[in-house]
């Protein structure tokens, strides 16, 4: 939740609980998925080293217990940390690997993880002909499956590649179909309830360890 309303630290906070508590229960897949989960919200903090450890650790447990989902996501992160470094051919080995778990699995919204990423590395070597061509891609996956906020941040990069090749009209045509869907993807009333959820859990939390300490009175 707190990923999607683009609040990485307090995301972080949570998944060091996850895996405090998969740590405690022998969960390695739980573990997995915290893990893969911190690598995340660490690139979006920009600590890319950070990024690439928990992603690389994540991607370890998912071969080991065979969990291709957790494989695909924790590829897909490598592959964003990476393309971030300016590590392009490292980059897109993680993602045609990802892709081509995710078209065995026939999942939609994997596959269009991996082109988004595939698009981003032609967008930076100014390759702007390919990259439309792998975001047009992303894009009719995204309508078709009804995936808003992959559709919203496939809009943005084809406004930043259509900046950069110079086609100043199309530009300004996806940035605006990118404004309309992250205002009516932006709920203020949501992020107060998240909120007023999370001061519950803290005042509960607290509420527990108080009465422990009654009973071990």
């Amino acid at each position: 939740v707190f990923s999607n309303l683009e609040q990485p630290e307090q995301s972080i906070y949570y998944n060091r609980l996850s895996m405090q508590l998969a740590t405690a229960t022998n969960d390695e897949l739980g573990m997995g998925y915290a893990m893969s989960n911190m690598g995340s919200e660490l690139k979006k903090l920009r600590k890319y080293d950070s990024s690439i450890y928990y992603s690389a650790r994540a991607l370890e447990i998912a071969r080991k217990q065979q969990d291709q989902s957790l494989e695909k996501d924790a590829l897909v992160n490598l592959g964003y940390a990476n393309t971030s470094l300016g590590n392009f051919k490292v980059a897109q080995d993680y993602f045609e690997q990802s892709l081509a778990l995710a078209r065995q699995a026939k999942n939609d919204y994997g596959i269009i993880s991996a082109l988004k990423g595939m698009a981003e590395i032609q967008l930076k070597s100014k390759k702007f002909s390919e990259a439309d061509k792998l975001l047009d891609q992303a894009l009719k996956l995204s309508m078709n499956g009804g995936f808003k906020e992959e559709e919203q941040l496939v809009y943005l990069l084809q406004y930043e590649t259509d900046l950069a090749a110079g086609k100043h009209k199309e530009a300004l045509t996806h940035y605006r179909l990118y404004s309309e869907l992250k205002d009516s993807l932006g709920n203020a009333d949501l992020k107060k309830s998240i909120s007023a959820l999370e001061k519950r859990y803290e005042t509960e939390r607290k509420e527990r360890l108080i009465l422990q300490k009654d009973v071990q009175i």
